[in-house]
């Protein structure tokens, strides 16, 4: 074999043995790439789930980071969490469609966060424990409806009907229940006061039906009733802390132990034995119904 084959011959493995290196080198940058890339995702994935900032009221729900939370106790601190089944929201550039549930697919605990149920009917259906932060039930059916710790913070619900949807405890921080029919129903201890971040947030339930509901217990601190009927209602032990009243009609509706600090009835209807109304009730700059301030059981109606 002549010097100039040799050399050929060598020349050629030379080649090929630099072209397996560059092979090598560029699969070993590749493989470390993907494995920088994928400790950042999983890094911002574990700092967007494990926000533990203080809350105040349990069970309320708020989205951090794109997460649905929940408000927890955890020793002796309330702090958000995330709620267990929760997934991540990603906001993309592509459009997406959001799939509404049917009656029939809601059930006790369900989750429908910001959904869209305007005008559905949920008569008579059981929905304990379900959450509704935010969602839209304009004008939706409930009536009869077992309610029992339904989560409704911050949820629209003008118009919708609720008479005689029975249960307690449920959450309505911050909702809007204008014009809503709450007529006979029985929803003791439930929450309708300001929204749990943002006292200014009134529940508003202004032109509500409540006649002859029952909501002994409950915290409507901060709560608009403006030009409500409450005819014969229930209202007995509620927290009623600066809560407006105006205009509201409260023949015969209970307010017996009720805290009516700072509380508005200015052109509030009462019934001929108001005093009974109010036996054991808390006064402490209650503006009444002619407007006058008063720190005791007013001596007129």
């Amino acid at each position: 074999m002549n010097s100039h084959r040799k050399e050929t011959i060598i020349m050629k493995r030379l080649s090929l043995i630099n072209g397996a290196w560059r092979n090598i080198r560029l699969a070993i940058v590749f493989t470390l790439t993907s494995a920088v890339v994928s400790t950042f995702a999983i890094a911002a994935s574990a700092g967007a789930l494990t926000s533990a900032t203080p809350c105040k009221t349990i069970g309320a729900t708020r989205v951090i980071n794109g997460t649905p939370h929940e408000c927890v106790r955890v020793g002796n601190k309330r702090q958000w969490q995330v709620r267990a089944g929760a997934t991540t929201t990603t906001t993309t550039t592509t459009s997406t469609t959001t799939t509404v549930p049917r009656a029939d697919q809601i059930r006790p605990g369900s989750d429908l966060t910001r959904q869209n149920l305007r005008g559905i009917n949920l008569a008579g259906r059981d929905l304990s424990t379900a959450r509704a932060p935010y969602a839209d039930f304009t004008n939706a059916n409930l009536s009869g409806a077992f309610l029992m710790s339904f989560n409704l913070a911050s949820a629209t619900l003008k118009g919708a009907n609720l008479s005689g949807a029975t249960g307690g405890w449920l959450y309505f921080n911050g909702a809007n229940l204008e014009g809503a029919n709450l007529s006979k129903a029985n929803l003791r201890y439930s929450n309708f006061d300001a929204h749990v971040d943002n006292d200014t947030i009134r529940v508003n339930l202004r032109n509500a039906n409540l006649t002859e509901a029952i909501l002994a217990g409950s915290t409507f601190e901060n709560a608009d009733l403006t030009g409500a009927s409450a005819r014969n209602a229930d209202l007995s032990s509620t927290n009623m802390q600066k809560a407006i009243l105006r205009n509201a009609d409260l023949t015969s509706a209970s307010f017996r132990r009720a805290d009516l600090h700072d509380a508005d009835f200015t052109g509030a209807t009462l019934g001929s034995n108001w005093r009974s109304q109010f036996e054991g009730a808390q006064f402490g700059k209650t503006i009444w119904v002619d407007g006058t301030e008063w720190s005791s059981m007013p001596t007129r109606p």
